[in-house]
């Protein structure tokens, strides 16, 4: 892996979690959609992209626990949040969408760098 995209992932991990945290607790629901629960495919692939960023910046192995961990506590955090927000609700299925983005963005990094296509330390 070139290790100067390593420190890139980590910052753009750090900003896209201070945009997450704004992004949750503004009041309003003012999210277009164009079909019924649209939020749920957004929350899956926000945390998608929060853990491809966290996988390669700490590399195909256990280094990238705490930080999935830190992000589902996070995520649920943010849920009870914005049940005391106006216009905003808890929902139980955001908190799988996230679970589920997560552990896609660790399965298909993961996948890809175990063949290393993306990781190989050579």
């Amino acid at each position: 892996m070139l290790v100067k995209f390593r420190w890139l992932s980590l910052i753009l991990w750090i900003m896209s979690m201070i945009f997450l945290v704004h992004l949750s607790i503004i009041p309003g629901d003012n999210i277009p959609s164009t079909f019924p629960h649209l939020d749920k495919l957004y929350h899956f692939g926000y945390y998608l992209w929060l853990s491809l960023l966290w996988v390669y910046f700490a590399g195909p192995n256990w280094k990238i626990v705490p930080g999935i961990v830190f992000m589902f506590i996070i995520g649920v955090l943010l849920e009870f949040v914005q049940g005391g927000i106006p216009q905003r609700t808890f929902s139980i299925f955001d908190i799988v969408a996230n679970l589920s983005g997560l552990v896609a963005g660790v399965w298909a990094l993961s996948y890809f760098c175990h063949r290393k296509y993306i990781i190989s330390d050579s």
